[in-house]
């Protein structure tokens, strides 16, 4: 810092005018030194960035960054990585970074625990604006020393962290209605949230919930900011539901600040199909789930932002999921780094503004057929696809360019060109499907959806009776349908991720677990749950 002259008034200022933090724009910092001194002997030094900035938040015009209006559109990131596990290098710290920064994301969800300074810092410099959040990921009734435990690290994590400009949200729940919601809970969130008003009130809080928290909860009225984590097409219902649940939330709570904190599919770049479809694992399904979803959120001119789940695949002890075990695989960014999944180009399409063009289907090298369908993500307005040499068509468009009836030779050299842009990639023709293109465990995905198309639903559903539509946690809650699950769902559920999801209804959660369910057996427990009047 600069110091006022001794002779100063001591009312003058040093800095009449800051020049501000402002993002990608701009992401100017100060830098303060504070000295102990002992005569002209240094005892210690401390040296930290800070930055000028103002931040909000409205239902209409969604975040705003120094008075502007600024959309954003970010990733969340987990820390750890292949071989280093939860203890990366300063130099993997920088390279994640430099990932996130060519991506062309403006914004990072740092998930779901303080990260170390250096993340901080790097997020000052590149002009990322920054969710930092505590660990508050479950919330369960009458367990103090959860709550007291929650309290001790927001408090740190912003009295270590509130001089970075980058920081403007203050995360202070994730999922927490797991269990269930009951009201020591709301009280709860409101503390945390007045808590760090009082530590910084300067910052948004910011909640994160659950998609089975309904729009009246009392979860979406505590925080600032308010992020649903959603899964149409993947963990339940359909890629199209996004717009209409958007919608929902808008008419059921127009003055409540709407942002999608996390949404993803898993893919192994190992598996391909030409037919892409839920829980196939396949890069092709991974990519026509964030051109769908991701097309929706864009189109909701009031949401705040959006956050990818996840910029990199990360280690989740509890998994077995698409062949894969002990770990998460919905990054756009493979756990050791070295392969970006080909969703990652649609993301630096809309987001990039460094030309670039990139043909999409590169691990797909074996195809059957005379002819294939080609992909190319480009942030340029024009692609041009060459085919041996050969000029095959040329497209405008934005983003996302598709050319159908591309013919392929025992050897096809394929070239796409955008401007000064180049990529090549060479495709194979045989005779037969590459079984290494299949997952050994596809799931079954959203299979519940179908199964009561031929029935009429106000006999499946009657009016004062409990049904499979109801909420898992209300029939739980009720001893007489409990007892029915208990003796003909045990399987379900006493599984614990399942009694995680008290908000969903039984159906949606039957559709998570559809490999353990058949068809008669969800039905036969329809009608014995039709048999119990609903208390009056």
């Amino acid at each position: 810092c600069r110091r006022v002259p001794a002779e100063a008034p001591a009312t003058q200022l040093w800095l009449k005018k800051p020049r501000l933090w402002n993002g990608q724009a701009d992401p100017y910092c100060y830098r303060c030194t504070a000295r102990l001194l002992r005569g002209d002997t240094v005892c210690d030094e401390v040296s930290l960035p800070f930055g000028f900035c103002s931040v909000s938040l409205d239902a209409e015009n969604g975040f705003a960054l120094n008075g502007k209006r600024l959309r954003l559109n970010g990733v969340a990131r987990h820390h750890d990585r292949q071989s280093e596990g939860c203890a990366p290098t300063p130099a993997q710290v920088e390279e994640d970074f430099a990932i996130l920064q060519d991506l062309g994301a403006n914004a990072v969800r740092l998930s779901h625990y303080q990260h170390p300074q250096q993340v901080y810092d790097l997020c000052d410099g590149a002009g990322l604006v920054a969710w930092a959040e505590i660990p508050m990921l479950a919330m369960p009734a009458g367990n103090d020393a959860v709550v007291e435990n929650a309290r001790t690290q927001l408090t740190e994590l912003i009295l270590q962290n509130r001089h970075h400009p980058s920081i403007c949200f203050w995360g202070v729940q994730n999922e927490i209605a797991m269990m269930g919601e009951h009201l020591a809970m709301y009280r709860h969130v409101r503390e945390l949230s007045e808590l760090a008003k009082t530590l910084d009130p300067t910052r948004l809080t910011g909640a994160a919930n659950l998609y089975s928290v309904p729009n009246s909860s009392q979860l979406n009225f505590l925080t600032d900011a308010v992020g649903y984590n959603i899964y149409f097409g993947w963990y339940y219902g359909e890629l199209s539901d996004y717009a209409p649940f958007f919608a929902r939330f808008h008419a059921d709570d127009p003055a409540v600040p709407l942002g999608v904190t996390e949404y993803g599919v898993d893919c192994s770049p190992q598996y391909h199909t030409d037919t892409p479809a839920c829980k196939d694992y396949t890069e092709e399904f991974q990519c026509l789930y964030h051109e769908t979803a991701y097309a929706a959120m864009q189109a909701d001119g009031r949401l705040w932002g959006t956050f990818v789940w996840n910029l990199f695949d990360f280690s989740s002890a509890i998994r077995d999921e698409g062949g894969v075990k002990a770990r998460n695989c919905k990054g756009l960014v493979t756990w050791d780094r070295a392969l970006k999944k080909d969703a990652y180009y649609y993301y630096k399409a809309c987001w990039s503004h460094c030309p670039f063009v990139y043909l999409a289907g590169r691990r797909y090298r074996n195809r059957c057929g005379a002819a294939t369908e080609i992909k190319v993500y480009s942030n340029q307005p024009s692609v041009a696809l060459y085919v041996n040499g050969q000029l095959f068509a040329e497209q405008t468009g934005r983003m996302v360019f598709t050319f159908a009836g591309v013919p392929l030779t025992e050897t096809t050299c394929l070239q796409a060109r955008a401007g000064e842009c180049r990529d090549t990639i060479m495709l194979h023709r045989v005779s037969a499907q590459d079984p290494a293109y299949n997952c050994p465990q596809r799931g079954t995905g959203n299979r519940v959806t179908n199964w009561f198309k031929r029935q009429d639903a106000a006999d499946l559903f009657p009016q004062g009776c409990y049904s499979i539509g109801d909420r898992i946690g209300e029939l739980l809650a009720d001893s007489r349908t409990a007892a029915i699950l208990e003796e003909a769902l045990p399987e379900v559920v006493n599984n614990p991720r399942a009694r995680t999801m008290g908000g969903m209804t039984l159906m949606r959660v039957l559709d998570y677990n559809a490999d353990a369910v058949t068809e008669e057996q969800v039905l036969a427990v329809n009608a014995r749950l039709n048999a119990v009047p609903k208390p009056e």
